[in-house]
């Protein structure tokens, strides 16, 4: 079970990480997100309080890197179980292609 549990953390972490690479180039500091997901990593909601059946819970942000604001941004991802101990956080810096 714990096996599972840290596979399909990194997969829900892996997914958005790549969404968020994906994403159009942001124009401010992102709000710090908040999903929640059942056993079978299935979507259950977004916001401040998780619905009964959370079983990982999902947080995502993308900021300007303070050395260079205009130009990169750093993108992090982390997932943990709802009522077990571990998380998966991903860290990444998104560059603006100049020219």
């Amino acid at each position: 079970q714990s096996a599972w549990r840290i596979t399909t953390a990194a997969v829900l972490a892996q997914d958005e990480m790549e969404r968020l690479r994906a994403s159009p180039w942001p124009a401010a500091p992102s709000a710090q997100c908040c999903e929640y997901f059942d056993a079978d990593a299935r979507w259950l909601a977004a916001g401040g309080s998780p619905p009964p059946g959370t079983a990982y819970i999902r947080r995502s942000s993308v900021d300007p890197l303070p050395s260079n604001p205009g130009g990169a941004c750093l993108v992090q991802v982390w997932v943990a179980p709802a009522r077990a101990a571990g998380a998966t956080h991903l860290v990444g810096v998104r560059s603006r292609r100049v020219g």
